[in-house]
């Protein structure tokens, strides 16, 4: 089964703190919606970009092509400073990969395999494998 890992720096971002309430401006006037926070977005892009250079050197050495119309399994090994909500964790960083790799993540299957804290350099070890 062909994949790839990549490493997500940064203590990963629960979805519970991703999102709040913003004024967008309308021809009526303004709104109320939700929006999601700054750090939120900055991660994702992060993501997408670690991402996107795994997937980027994989396809060089490796040669098969990545499923754009398939399942694909992505294992997580999540490593916080302080504890956190896995489930929570990885919609954030799913919403990023997907970005990265030019798939929906309606075609991941998620598992995540460790979940610990108390770590100097919190980040996300990610493999993508189909």
């Amino acid at each position: 089964m062909p994949s790839f890992r990549f490493t997500i720096p940064s203590q990963p971002i629960s979805v519970n703190h991703a999102y709040q309430v913003i004024r967008v401006k309308t021809k009526e006037g303004s709104q109320r919606r939700l929006g999601k926070i700054p750090g939120v977005e900055n991660y994702q892009i992060v993501a997408a970009t670690m991402a996107r250079r795994a997937l980027a050197r994989f396809l060089t050495d490796e040669g098969p092509d990545f499923p754009l119309d398939q399942q694909v399994q992505v294992r997580y090994w999540i490593r916080s400073r302080r504890g956190v909500d896995a489930s929570n964790v990885i919609k954030i960083a799913e919403d990023g990969i997907a970005a990265g790799l030019g798939i929906n993540d309606k075609w991941f299957l998620p598992c995540v395999v460790e979940n610990s804290k108390g770590h100097k350099e919190p980040h996300i070890e990610v493999e993508v494998a189909w």
